[in-house]
């Protein structure tokens, strides 16, 4: 997976006039706020997802919340109760 993150830092390094042209092109944004606003962004989160990314985004157990309830049908039957009120 880090292979991955790095290829697409090492493409979004590679499209670095590419891009910010068209973005400056399309907002009529000046070529350096295209750069900073564009390029660098992505590189830096890019960047926090090869160092982090793995920590934050792995899978988590969490309740399926009050609409869930034991038996099926309980969340019909606490909709129906509620316009019912």
């Amino acid at each position: 997976m880090i292979a991955s993150q790095a290829c697409l830092l090492c493409l979004t390094c590679n499209l670095l006039v590419s891009v910010p042209s068209v973005s400056a092109r399309d907002s009529g944004k000046v070529m350096v706020d295209a750069i900073l606003g564009e390029i660098v962004t992505t590189c830096e989160k890019i960047h926090w997802l090869i160092k982090e990314g793995e920590k934050w985004l792995k899978p988590e157990r969490r309740s399926a919340g009050v609409m869930v309830g034991d038996a099926p049908g309980t969340a019909l039957l606490w909709l129906a109760t509620w316009f019912l009120l």
